[in-house]
């Protein structure tokens, strides 16, 4: 231990006090010891000894303290009780074996009054006792420490290790608590050199120089060290060295007091590391931590609050927590708050909570108690989670929950309603077939039956488009051909198809044109005509008295600012209730859902039109609906460019019926000398073919499967082919594709179930030159063979 004086010893001026000192140790320590120190006799309070310290903090020269009592330095009022605890304090066995402490409040020389802790402990003169006394002044920073810092407060009250050397650093002084600190007696360490006693180091060089820096300036020195015990064991100590002057103020050694901090640094380490370690956790938290005192006012908020609610540290401290309250939360925050200070606890308690920009936000609220050292509840401790996400992919599940439920349910139900709707024309079918069995049938009697059957088989055949059309929606490969025709044919094709209906329902039609409207229009008018013909039907079918109103006319004057061709279709039915005019467009919905429906239908007519509709640029909404009195649905459609398009003023209904055309009658074409081959597996379908063709004239060769269908190709010729797509052994794709790769170039026209356009293109792609669905209706077929007479094969080949 490097221990700076302001002299030398060879240049001491005082040795004989030096000797003096060394021979009465306790003057040394009394005399230059850093806190004031005074001896009094216990019956009349006079002071007998006091030290340099004690008469530069009471400002009482010792010649002063010597004339006077310790009831001098006491405040009257206080005078009295001083008397009654001197008393008690003589009587007390703890007293007399190591004395006590306590807290008195002295007057200075100046009057200033001063609080102070003092240390007494007895010593016998003779047959008297004498109390020696240590003074520690009370500041404002020691009685916050005392108060903030209870380990603190105990350590003061440890003896500690006292030990002197003089200027040639050897042991004079060494009290009881330095033998027991350092493991040695006095006896084995008074008159040796400091070092061979004592090993240690400073923590830092920085710790040194201010040592040295601070002895020789201030001739004292507050700091710590690591030191050695007798077993070789390192410890902190925290030491207070002063340097030792003689009476005439000479330097002529230095004291130290030592006592160990070695527990004490540890726990401050460890409590140091925790700190840091919970300072991160609150500073990375993605939980916004909020403390506030008993009365809401918040004291801490840290970064993932500002993250949340974007208030920033310094906007909300000193804040109160009512400014994350939206209206109307701020009693039931009370509440919580109340129970919280009473002990208690919330834990995810689900509420909304304000944000800087004044939305609302979903968050979760934990809270607890803060309590301070002495385990009174100081506070309220919220830990808050931004659940907005999470309520609303909650809610985002809930509500396609309840629509795959509702789906499943209405899944369930075009289930029933599509099984009815198809059973429903088969039935027909196979009864009106069995009676045409029956010998006692007239000739009128089986047309009928033919007719019924006839009109079965289109009504199944439409839905069974319907929901192809459906599936291809979907799938996202509907494909529309926009294309431009004149207007009237088309409404005029229409209102033809769907007379027959109208006619059986006894009910009537009005066709209507309101202002100008374009002589063509660029659109897809085999889509066009399928939608006015579902929305049209679908009138027919839930009016039962009245009339069917079709009104034409052109809105240029739309909200969107585009311009649509507009088709207002005015029935006189029912009318539908306010709250299902949209369900009415959701697949497979109808407003009748019941097994006992009356009206039959699978639900698809609305939607697939409102999807083409859109599809084409336009739309189909329920424009009015009266209960009792009927509804109007308005299709709009897009025309495309219409400037320069010469427009109708005027338009009857006259015009329109002058426009229409009677059905084809493929009467007038004749197939006679044509030579068809027929490649078809199914056995009726073979059949039916084989009879329309040999009916309108044609000679027909039929086979069963590709292969056989290649070899009669190969051998015979033929001025057309029909080719069948689904077949065993060889497909239609693979025969077509064999023929022309062995340089058959006679026309094939491909038939197929598969209606989709994809099918179509791939039949082309293999070398077929038309197409053909199925079911097979005789007058297109016989029309489109008939176009094959006495074409050359090169034109033929696709």
């Amino acid at each position: 231990m490097d221990y700076e004086t302001h002299t030398s010893p060879s240049s001491d001026p005082n040795p004989e006090w030096l000797q003096r000192a060394a021979e009465d140790p306790f003057r040394l320590i009394f005399e230059h010891h850093p806190e004031p120190m005074w001896v009094f006799d216990t019956e009349t309070f006079a002071f007998q000894a006091v030290n340099r310290a004690a008469t530069e903090l009471y400002g009482y020269s010792r010649e002063e303290f010597l004339s006077m009592t310790l009831l001098d330095i006491r405040p009257e009022d206080q005078k009295a009780e001083f008397h009654r605890y001197c008393d008690t304090m003589r009587r007390s066995p703890i007293f007399a074996e190591r004395g006590i402490s306590d807290t008195w409040t002295h007057r200075k020389k100046n009057g200033e009054i001063l609080e102070v802790t003092i240390k007494w402990r007895p010593i016998k003169q003779g047959n008297r006792v004498s109390i020696v006394s240590v003074i520690h002044e009370v500041t404002d920073e020691s009685r916050k420490a005392s108060q903030m810092n209870i380990q603190a407060n105990a350590l003061s009250q440890v003896t500690e290790a006292v030990f002197a050397v003089d200027n040639s650093r050897n042991i004079q002084y060494w009290n009881k608590a330095a033998e027991a600190l350092y493991g040695y007696t006095a006896d084995e360490v008074l008159g040796k050199a400091l070092s061979s006693v004592i090993d240690y180091e400073y923590l830092s060089h920085t710790d040194e120089s201010k040592a040295r820096e601070s002895l020789q300036t201030r001739g004292h020195w507050r700091g710590e060290k690591v030191h050695r015990r007798k077993d070789g064991r390192s410890f902190f100590v925290e030491s207070s060295m002063n340097t030792l002057r003689s009476d005439d103020g000479a330097v002529v050694g230095i004291m130290a007091v030592s006592h160990d901090v070695t527990e004490q640094k540890k726990v401050r380490q460890a409590l140091l590391e925790t700190n840091e370690k919970l300072a991160a956790i609150i500073e990375a938290s993605p939980v916004a931590i909020i403390v506030s005192d008993t009365q809401g006012c918040i004291k801490a908020w840290n970064p993932a609050a500002t993250r949340i609610f974007g208030w920033t540290e310094k906007e909300m401290l000193g804040s109160s927590f009512h400014r994350l309250l939206p209206d109307g939360l701020s009693s039931d925050y009370c509440r919580i708050r109340d129970s919280v200070l009473k002990g208690g606890a919330f834990s995810n308690k689900e509420t909304r909570h304000l944000c800087h920009s004044g939305a609302l936000i979903d968050v979760s609220v934990s809270s607890a108690p803060l309590h301070d050292f002495n385990d009174k509840v100081i506070g309220v401790v919220s830990l808050i989670t931004d659940i907005t996400a999470r309520k609303r992919t909650e809610n985002e599940l809930r509500l396609a929950k309840e629509a795959a439920d509702s789906a499943n349910r209405t899944k369930t139900q075009f289930v029933a309603n599509i099984s009815h709707e198809i059973r429903t024309p088969l039935s027909a079918i196979l009864g009106f077939a069995e009676m045409m069995f029956d010998a006692k049938q007239t000739v009128s009697e089986r047309m009928n039956c033919i007719a019924r059957i006839r009109h079965n088989v289109k009504n199944l055949t439409a839905l069974i488009e319907d929901l192809l059309d459906l599936s291809k929606v979907e799938a996202g490969k509907f494909e529309i051909a926009p294309t431009g025709f004149p207007l009237l044919p088309e409404l005029s094709e229409v209102t033809t198809l769907l007379q027959n209906q109208i006619l059986r329902k006894g009910l009537g039609l009005r066709i209507l044109f309101k202002g100008p409207i374009p002589k063509t229009i660029t659109s897809d008018p085999t889509r066009l005509r399928q939608i006015l013909i579902n929305v049209v039907g679908n009138a027919i079918k839930f009016t039962d008295r009245g009339t069917i109103t079709i009104t034409t006319w052109l809105d240029e004057k739309h909200s969107s600012d585009k311009v649509f061709l507009c088709f207002d279709i005015q029935d006189t039915g029912p009318g539908i209730p306010t709250d299902q005019r949209e369900s009415i467009f959701e697949p497979f919905a109808q407003i009748d859902s019941s097994v006992s429906r009356r009206f039959g239908g699978t639900g698809l007519g609305l939607n697939l039109s409102r999807r083409l509709a859109r599809i084409l640029g336009g739309d189909v909404i329920l424009a009015e609906s009266q209960p009792g009195k009927g509804s109007l649905f308005r299709v709009l459609v897009d025309p495309g460019e219409i400037s320069g398009v010469p427009m109708m003023e005027n338009v009857t209904e006259a015009d329109l019926r002058a426009k229409q055309y009677t059905e084809f009658q493929p009467q007038s074409a004749s197939l006679t000398g044509m030579r068809v081959l027929l490649v078809e597996d199914g056995q009726d379908n073979r059949f039916l073919i084989n009879h329309f063709l040999r009916s309108s004239g044609a000679q027909v060769d039929a086979a069963i499967n590709g292969m056989e269908g290649a070899e009669l190709a190969r051998n015979k010729a033929y001025d057309l082919i029909l080719m069948d797509i689904q077949m065993p052994i060889l497909d239609g794709y693979q025969t077509t594709t064999k023929l022309r790769a062995e340089g058959v170039k006679t026309p094939i026209i491909a038939l197929t179930a598969h209606a989709m356009k994809g099918e179509k293109q791939r039949c082309f792609d293999v070398g077929c030159n038309a197409y053909l669905s199925k079911p097979i209706d005789a007058n297109t077929l016989v029309e489109m063979v008939s176009r094959y007479r006495n074409m050359p094969p090169s034109v033929a080949v696709h």
